[in-house]
Parts: C-alpha cells; sequence; structure tokens
C-alpha cells in the first residue's frame, strides 16, 4: 500500500476483515487486542494491522471508515515501547520499516506490516 490513493480504495473496497489484514480503531492509545492480533498474523503467515480505521458493521455489508489516530507519534512511540518489552510480546520481528504513518484525507493512519515468524521464532506470544 504506498500512495494515498491506493489505500484509499483498498479501504472502499474493504468489505471484511481476513486472514491478512486488521483494521483497528486507535484515537489516542493502542488497542488491547493488538497484541494478539501481532501473534497471530507472525505465527501464521504474517500480515498487515492498520491503526486509526474503524469498522462499521452492517446487516447487508460491512464498511470501514477512516477515523484517524489523532497523535501518531505519540501512539508510534509506545507501540515501540510496548513491542520490545518482553513482558508484553515475547519477540520483536518488527524493523522501522514495517510501521508507517500516512495521511490519508486529512487524517494520520499507521500502517503495522507483520512478517511470519521464523520456525525458530515460534510461537509469538
Amino acid at each position: 500500500m504506498k500512495t494515498e490513493e491506493n489505500i484509499v480504495a483498498f479501504i472502499n473496497n474493504l468489505e471484511a476483515e481476513n486472514q491478512d489484514i486488521e483494521c483497528k480503531q486507535c484515537k489516542r492509545i493502542l488497542p488491547k487486542d493488538l497484541w494478539s492480533t501481532y501473534s497471530a498474523f507472525a505465527n501464521t503467515h504474517g500480515g498487515k494491522i492498520i491503526l486509526g480505521i474503524t469498522e462499521i458493521k452492517n446487516i447487508e455489508k460491512n464498511k470501514f471508515e477512516i477515523t484517524g489516530v489523532e497523535n501518531p507519534t505519540k501512539v508510534c512511540d509506545d507501540f515501540w515501547t510496548c513491542i520490545s518489552n518482553t513482558n508484553k510480546v515475547n519477540y520483536n520481528l518488527l524493523s522501522n520499516n514495517d510501521v508507517q504513518i500516512k495521511k490519508i484525507e486529512d487524517k494520520s493512519i499507521i500502517i503495522i506490516n507483520v512478517p511470519e515468524a521464523t520456525h525458530q521464532q515460534k510461537p509469538i506470544y
């Protein structure tokens, strides 16, 4: 997901989260279920977590809305602090290139690319 247009098109066409992508509402603080998603992606074949996207459930079709992260730098700092804490996550698979702040429709989102852990690194918890 490189350009703003690609991200907006992707979100507008997204009907449901799946084994490759998880969207999470995140205004000011990291969602509590972020770490279980990180572990699930790391222990399977990887995936993307997008913070600042809210799922609007509908009987006919779910919709995703860009609601944004209010202070993305602080949220990223909190993320790196937590993922480096072995009491929170047993193994950090990520580098700086795996976490990106993007500006979409004047709102900030955070895209976290979680790679699959190697056999030696698993299980991630």
